[in-house]
């Protein structure tokens, strides 16, 4: 079943020329491939990336995105 989210947003996409991968995020909070002393959020991101990467076929230059590093340090921004 697809949300409506989804829907749009693969709506969205296909019209920017752009693809959707969607990943499952269970578990990514857990991983610590990227060091034990990051936020838990930015390394679970990090694993997502990670895992839509591979899903993708990273090796695919046609859909490579154009950075895939992730930041070299997380930047806290305030709320406004």
């Amino acid at each position: 079943m697809t949300s409506k989210f989804t829907e749009l947003l693969s709506y969205k996409a296909e019209r920017a020329g752009k693809t959707v991968v969607k990943v499952n995020p269970r578990g990514t909070s857990q991983e610590h491939k990227h060091g034990q002393d990051i936020d838990r959020d930015y390394n679970a991101s990090l694993n997502i990336l990670e895992r839509g990467l591979d899903k993708l076929g990273s090796g695919r230059p046609e859909s490579t995105p154009v950075d895939t590093r992730p930041l070299r340090e997380l930047q806290h921004v305030p709320a406004s």
